[in-house]
């Protein structure tokens, strides 16, 4: 059975795909420029853009199954329209095709994001509703509105699709180093003297994996499914880096309201070297949202439950050492 990837080459994609070749599955990798998660590997390649609907068409054309990651993240609400191209316009062009080819199964990855945080005091689940309005934050947004419209073509006009919703990644196969890998890296080499006031639910790349297979061979046609994993606050995921490490990690912890008044010249110094923002305000704000998220229907119908967060972590620093990121700090950074 011949399985199609988008985003094949970002941090989801590059465990996926090989979780896919060690089943023995024939994987069409679609990638966007940057290949190197998906070098050396016994697949075929294709480098696209989402937004060019033909030759979507084209790259899934002959596939059986159809794993949907390819997203762009940001946090600045600036953003928006290539949010909304990529992660919406990119999402339709995905499903069209998939109902053109009579693919048998696409598997949609969301995000928690797209469902709405409040109130707080309630834990998050798959009846959550998803958000919508300006006064959200734009990646949010947009993938609400993907969402939205894989579930509407699924359960109204006979697209085969499911979707998951993970929370905040780590792992190995980082390979362009996401945002969180950067703040692993930025402990490891003692970059970053002061922690932020928060926590969230942080989830194995490979655990994510699980759950999207398991939503290929179970989920249920228009259904999502939450890939959560375990809520922990920064200061105690950086303790938990100091202990599998062995190394010491910032202890001080800033408060949400200070860090809310530094973010917007951290972003601006940011640009002026054309750089990501290590933090924004959405971001602050993020860490201090809902700490509690469910997996209940996951593990009620795929029997999931989540690596300890040590396991998790211990994997993503064997894979940096292996790589050469724990050997190099300017590899080290995300990209």
């Amino acid at each position: 059975m011949r399985v199609a990837v988008t985003g094949a080459s970002g941090h989801l994609g590059a465990n996926l795909v090989r979780e896919l070749l060690k089943q023995g599955r024939e994987v069409r990798a679609i990638y966007n420029d940057d290949s190197r998660a998906l070098d050396g590997l016994d697949l075929e390649t294709v480098d696209l853009d989402v937004r060019d609907a033909e030759a979507v068409s084209k790259a899934i054309q002959g596939v059986d199954v159809v794993y949907h990651l390819a997203a762009t993240i940001s946090w600045e609400r600036r953003e928006y329209p290539k949010l909304y191209d990529i992660n919406v316009n990119g999402t339709k062009h995905v499903a069209q095709a998939c109902k053109k080819h009579d693919v048998q199964k696409l598997i949609h990855f969301s995000s928690i994001h797209a469902l709405v945080p409040t109130p707080f005091d309630i834990p998050v689940d798959e009846n959550r509703p998803l958000v919508n309005g300006e006064k959200f934050r734009p990646y949010d947004r947009s993938k609400a509105a993907a969402q939205a419209y894989i579930q509407n073509e699924a359960r109204e006009n006979g697209l085969p699709a499911v979707v998951v919703n993970p929370t905040a990644v780590l792992g190995p196969n980082d390979f362009k180093i996401s945002a969180m890998g950067s703040v692993l890296l930025d402990w490891y080499y003692q970059r970053m003297p002061t922690l932020v006031q928060g926590g969230y639910d942080w989830v194995d790349a490979r655990d994510v994996v699980r759950v999207a297979l398991a939503a290929e061979e179970k989920g249920r046609i228009g259904e999502s499914y939450l890939a959560s994993g375990h809520f922990t606050s920064v200061k105690e995921l950086a303790q938990t880096v100091g202990k599998v490490m062995n190394i010491k990690t910032p202890s001080w912890v800033c408060p949400a309201w200070l860090a809310m008044f530094g973010a917007p010249f951290s972003a601006g110094w940011a640009h002026i070297w054309g750089k990501q923002p290590r933090y924004t305000m959405d971001s602050i704000r993020i860490l201090n949202e809902n700490p509690c998220i469910l997996h209940e229907k996951a593990n009620q119908e795929f029997g999931y439950e989540p690596k300890p967060l040590e396991d998790t972590i211990l994997a993503a620093f064997d894979w940096y050492k292996e790589f050469g990121f724990l050997d190099n700090p300017s590899l080290s950074k995300a990209s």
